[in-house]
C-alpha cells in the first residue's frame, strides 16, 4: 500500500510539472506515456493535463495526437488478447476528453473517434 501511495504522489508531481512545462510537444509525448498505465483516476488526470495543454498551444500536434491514438486504436495490437486493457482505455478516456473540450476545433475528426470507440468498446 505504500509503494501505491508513492507511486501516485509521484505521477501527480509529475503531472503537474508537465502542465508548467512551455514545450506541448514533449509533455504531451510524457503524459501519454503515463496514460497507458495507469489506473482509472490517474487517466482521467492525464486526459485532462492533455486538454489542458492543447488549449494553452499549438493546435496543429493535436490533429496528430488524435490521428494516432486512433491508428493504435485501430491495430492489431489493441484487439490482442496479451495487452492489457490499460492502454486502450488510457486511450479512449484521452480521445472522450480532447473530443469533449475541443470538440470545435477537431470536429472533422470526431467520426472516426466515434468509430474507433465503438469498435473497442464492443471487443
Amino acid at each position: 500500500m505504500v509503494q501505491r501511495q508513492h507511486d501516485t504522489m509521484e505521477t501527480l508531481t509529475v503531472l503537474s510539472r508537465l502542465l508548467l512545462a512551455s514545450d506541448c510537444s514533449t509533455s504531451s509525448k510524457r503524459l501519454i506515456s503515463l496514460l497507458t498505465c495507469g489506473a482509472c483516476k490517474v487517466r482521467q488526470l492525464v486526459a485532462g493535463c492533455l486538454v489542458s495543454l492543447y488549449l494553452k498551444g499549438d493546435t496543429l500536434p493535436l490533429y496528430s495526437r488524435i490521428s494516432s491514438l486512433q491508428q493504435f486504436l485501430s491495430s492489431k495490437e489493441a484487439f490482442s488478447q496479451s495487452l492489457p486493457k490499460q492502454p486502450c482505455l488510457g486511450c479512449l478516456e484521452c480521445l472522450a476528453a480532447l473530443s469533449t473540450s475541443l470538440s470545435n476545433q477537431i470536429v472533422s475528426s470526431l467520426p472516426g473517434t466515434m468509430a474507433v470507440a465503438v469498435k473497442q468498446v464492443s471487443r
